[in-house]
């Protein structure tokens, strides 16, 4: 007896120890340098937004509380979840009729729903709280056609089939999932199919047919798109707004739940999840149906506007402990690539991919593609890009070449003093030498990265560092290097008006390039000096660009009469550079058709 309580506390100890390790390990607010727009002092103009918010795909983590009561309670969580899977394969072989014959598909369903509310007492939702604002005598479920929920755990769902007789719009995949499937498809799910060229228009009709057909129950949408940590709420996706009648908006308020973090997020599966559920002697969630929800102007119709103005609404009766957050699906996915899928040390939760498709033009697959160079380049993986790593990028000494270095650090650093460059000014200084709505940012690099003194310019600076700057290893030959060199003489000679004008400062420097309409070669100039050493190709596939305008390019000439050194496209300027090739990227680009040279690495 003695033997086993000693092995008993030594598992304390050692729980103890393990809880202690992870506290004293974990990153302190000091140890990451806060930037603010006060701090911004590279004259740049197109930084994305910074947020400091939570984190609304991570829970928090598990409090030693917590990890006891789970061990404690583990001969229980196994049998709540053995009796969840009894319940959903008799739900699945009862419902096999219904999905494939569709045999007593309303009985079957009314059944299936009442074994939701099962489900929930055998996990500890014993006494449900629910708040009707609706007035005395409203059917919820002919209130409106759409009912729209907050999604942030596995039961949401499970909740909504037990209070309405909504059917749930779902992904078209969770109909193949073995017994699952059955249940879904005898529940009269809508099943949505986004794959496909025209996925996302297809998605919106079977959304918009469905409100339409007065004669079907009301659809339940979680407009997220995803789930998110039980303290923020990410934006809203359209599609359940695009028919411009009144929502039902229902709140699930999850914060009296205090020991553990109920939040479906991270790295974590639906098993593991009823699990962690199963190992609460009770748990909570309350209930909020509010009035149904149509702004009555035009401009509120829109279905971005009326989302927001019911994300809005939702969020009033989750205050003070839910935020709602600029995030949305897209960066969920990026965040799921990055920190789960490949264990990238980076910060992706600090901007928002919106923001990142409209000032920066970046595309998601972009933005992984970029995650992984970035991963790459930190060599330290700390989420960072030191001085030092750059310098190493580009084959230089910190030191001895300190001066021109420093100069193109400029070119991602936000925050000088910290001698650090984060991933959203990562992906800012890429954009920078791409995208032509961004070119006084670019004319500002060039000219603080060429100009000796820092005030005025020459035609020998530029080519000077042209010259110690590129990586004469991308060309096959000298005859492929004096090509490109020959194509920044070309621009060196009509800036300088062919040695007519000595040097400029910064004003006549930019007052030229713009008027002469000369940006692009400005921002080829940093695509062949930076992205080259970095190992970034970028195609006009990699940015978002509006298919009149791919059009317009297309259909427009090269004004410089060589084909060979540019191609414009609308808001981007593309650069073909040698012998780079993205085989390591999300989706591989072969060679392009520009006839340069084909690529080789």
């Amino acid at each position: 007896m003695s033997s086993v309580l000693l092995v008993y506390v030594c598992f304390l100890c050692l729980i103890f120890w393990i809880e202690w390790y992870k506290f004293q390990s974990k990153k302190r607010d000091g140890d990451f340098i806060k930037e603010s727009w006060e701090q911004y002092n590279v004259r740049v103009h197109s930084r994305v937004s910074k947020y400091n918010g939570p984190n609304p795909f991570e829970r928090r983590e598990t409090s030693f509380y917590e990890a006891m009561k789970r061990l404690l309670m583990t001969p229980i969580a196994l049998v709540r979840v053995a009796l969840f899977v009894i319940l959903v394969m008799l739900g699945a072989i009862v419902s096999y009729p219904a999905s494939k014959w569709r045999f007593q598909r309303k009985a079957t369903s009314k059944l299936l729903r009442f074994c939701c509310r099962i489900i929930l007492f055998i996990f500890g939702f014993y006494d449900i709280a629910v708040t009707n604002l609706n007035q005395k005598g409203v059917n919820i479920n002919k209130a409106a056609r759409i009912i729209v929920a907050n999604h942030h755990t596995v039961f949401d769902g499970i909740f909504l089939l037990y209070f309405t007789d909504a059917v749930i719009a779902a992904t078209a995949e969770l109909q193949y999932i073995p017994f699952f499937g059955n249940c879904m498809i005898a529940l009269n799910t809508l099943f949505i199919d986004r794959h496909g060229k025209d996925g996302r228009n297809r998605a919106k009709q079977q959304i918009i047919d469905h409100v339409n057909n007065d004669n079907l129950p009301p659809l339940m949408i979680f407009p997220q798109g995803t789930t998110t940590s039980i303290a923020t709420i990410s934006t809203f996706k359209p599609g359940a707004f695009l028919s411009g009648k009144p929502v039902l908006p229902v709140v699930f308020d999850w914060s009296h739940n205090t020991n553990w973090d109920v939040s479906y997020v991270g790295e974590t599966g639906m098993l593991k999840e009823v699990f962690y559920a199963g190992c609460q002697f009770i748990n909570y969630c309350h209930i909020t149906i509010l009035p149904p929800i149509c702004p009555t102007t035009k401009e509120g119709l829109e279905p971005y506007n009326f989302a927001e103005t019911v994300r809005q609404e939702m969020g009033k009766y989750l205050q003070p402990h839910c935020q709602l957050t600029p995030h949305s699906l897209t960066d969920h996915l990026l965040h799921d690539f990055a920190n789960h899928r490949n264990k990238f040390n980076i910060d992706v939760v600090g901007f928002f991919m919106d923001e990142i498709g409209q000032k920066l033009k970046l595309r998601t697959k972009t933005v992984q593609y970029l995650a992984k160079k970035f991963s790459d380049l930190d060599l330290n993986g700390n989420g960072y890009l030191e001085y030092d790593e750059f310098c190493a990028a580009f084959k230089r000494d910190p030191v001895k070449h300190f001066e021109k270095m420093s100069k193109l650090f400029q070119l991602f650093q936000v925050n000088n003093n910290s001698n650090r460059i984060g991933f959203d000014e990562f992906l800012n200084g890429v954009s920078i030498c791409f995208v032509d709505s961004m070119i006084n940012d670019a004319i500002r690099v060039m000219f603080d990265g060429c100009s000796v003194d820092n005030k005025v310019i020459r035609q020998s600076d530029i080519l000077n560092v042209y010259n110690k700057q590129i990586d004469k290893e991308r060309f096959q030959d000298d005859t492929e290097y004096n090509k490109y060199f020959d194509q920044v003489q070309f621009f060196v000679n009509v800036v300088f008006d062919y040695n007519k004008i000595q040097e400029m400062d910064f004003n006549q420097f930019h007052h030229t390039i713009v008027n002469k309409d000369l940006g692009n070669f400005v921002q080829q100039f940093l695509q062949i000096i930076v992205m080259m050493r970095l190992k970034i190709k970028l195609n006009k596939e990699d940015f978002k660009i509006p298919d009149h305008d791919q059009k317009q390019a297309k259909q427009s000439p090269d004004v410089s009469g060589n084909n060979n050194m540019k191609r414009r496209v609308s808001n981007v300027v593309i650069h073909q550079h040698p012998r780079i090739r993205r085989t390591d990227s999300i989706m591989s680009v072969g060679a392009t058709d520009m006839g340069i040279t084909k690529n080789t690495l």
